[in-house]
C-alpha cells in the first residue's frame, strides 16, 4: 500500500493549531477573565516562548517577503520593515478576538510608537531571567503573544496568496482571511469589520 502527498503542509499553521489546543485546555483551570490576567505558571510560561519564538520565526519570514534586500535579524528591524509597508499599513492595528470568552487583543498597539510589544519585553525577560521575571510568565502576556502569532500567519498566508496570483491584494487578504486560515475551534479570530476588503466572518 502507498502513501502519496497530494498538498504542501502549512508547518506555521499546524504548529499554531498545537499551541491554541494547550491555551485551550488552559481556559479550562483559568477563567480568562482581566481579573485573572496576572495569573503565571509554567505552562503560562512555556506558552509564552513557545508562541513568542514562533511569532519570530514567521514574522522574519514574512519581512523577507515584504523587502527582500534588507536583513532582518530581530524583531527592530521586523517593525521597521512593516511599518513602511502598503501591504501591512493595518498590522499594528489588528484586534484579536476571543469569542468564546469576550476579549479584545490588541497584541500590536505598541507598534503605534517605537516601542515593542509588552507580551514581547515578558518574552525575553522570561527567557533571560526567570527567576526573576517568572511572574511576567501570565495569562494577560500569554493571550497576546497568542493573538500576535495570529495575525502573522495571516499576513504571512496574504503575502504568499499575493506572490501567486498577479498582486492581487483584495484577494490575497479575502483567501488569507478564508475558512483554511480560522481555528476550527474560532478560539481566536481577527475582528476586519473596518477593513472593507475582507468580508465578515
Amino acid at each position: 500500500m502507498a502513501i502519496t502527498s497530494n498538498h504542501k503542509k502549512d508547518l506555521f499553521w499546524n504548529y499554531y493549531l498545537t499551541l491554541i489546543r494547550e491555551l485551550s485546555t488552559i481556559s479550562d483551570y483559568i477563567e480568562f477573565d482581566e481579573a485573572n490576567f496576572g495569573t503565571y505558571s509554567i505552562e503560562l510560561a512555556k506558552l509564552l516562548m513557545a508562541a513568542s519564538s514562533e511569532v519570530d520565526v514567521v514574522l522574519k519570514q514574512f519581512c523577507d517577503s515584504l523587502n527582500k534586500k534588507k536583513k532582518h535579524k530581530n524583531i527592530d528591524d521586523y517593525r521597521k520593515t512593516i511599518k513602511v509597508s502598503s501591504f501591512a499599513k493595518e498590522f499594528s492595528d489588528e484586534v484579536v478576538l476571543v469569542p468564546l470568552h469576550g476579549l479584545e487583543l490588541h497584541p500590536w498597539s505598541n507598534w503605534n510608537g517605537v516601542r515593542n510589544p509588552d507580551w514581547w519585553h515578558a518574552y525575553n525577560d522570561v527567557k533571560h531571567g526567570r527567576n526573576d521575571h517568572f511572574p511576567e510568565a501570565n495569562l494577560k502576556n500569554v493571550l497576546n503573544a497568542m493573538g500576535a502569532l495570529f495575525v502573522c500567519i495571516v499576513y504571512l498566508r496574504g503575502m504568499e496568496r499575493i506572490c501567486r496570483h498577479s498582486g492581487d491584494l483584495s484577494m490575497a487578504i479575502s483567501w488569507a482571511l478564508g475558512e483554511d486560515l480560522k481555528p476550527k475551534d474560532r478560539f481566536l479570530d481577527l475582528d476586519r469589520i473596518r477593513y472593507p476588503l475582507v468580508p465578515n466572518f
